[in-house]
């Protein structure tokens, strides 16, 4: 019995590891998320009925998820949604709204229902994205210098 459970033990010290970027990217001193790394950030999305889009993936911040978080990144970041969402259309937007006016131009596969969304900010500003058919699908995108 001892034998098993010092193999159980020096497997998972084996397995562990020390880095902290976990393929993502590592913290800027504690305070904001830096993705080093050419993939950018992932973002994974999802409907909660029709009252929230559920995210989950990295931002400037870290781990993101739940419904309808805020999230934030910086001007330059590549930012790419893996939308799976069927029956709601996901539209990145300058403004918070139901259909398809204010949306943000340039932006290839924007109010896809299933797929990916890829988007690097020019500009900083707050932005959100929005289901054109439910306006309770709605969150903040802050994006900064």
């Amino acid at each position: 019995m001892k034998k098993i459970i010092l193999l159980i033990v020096s497997l998972s010290l084996s397995c562990s590891s020390d880095s902290s970027d976990y393929g993502y990217g590592e913290y800027d001193n504690g305070d904001s998320y830096n993705n080093s790394s050419d993939s950018g950030y992932p973002v994974s999305v999802s409907p909660n009925g029709m009252s929230d889009y559920v995210l989950s993936g990295i931002d400037r911040n870290g781990d993101i998820s739940g419904n309808d978080p805020q999230i934030e990144f910086k001007v330059g970041d590549k930012i790419t949604f893996t939308v799976s969402a069927s029956g709601h259309p996901f539209y990145l937007k300058t403004k918070a709204s139901v259909g398809t006016a204010d949306i943000i131009m340039g932006i290839s596969n924007n109010g896809t229902s299933s797929g990916k969304i890829s988007w690097t900010p020019t500009q900083a500003g707050t932005f959100y994205y929005q289901c054109s058919l439910h306006a309770d699908m709605s969150g903040m995108i802050v994006i900064t210098e």
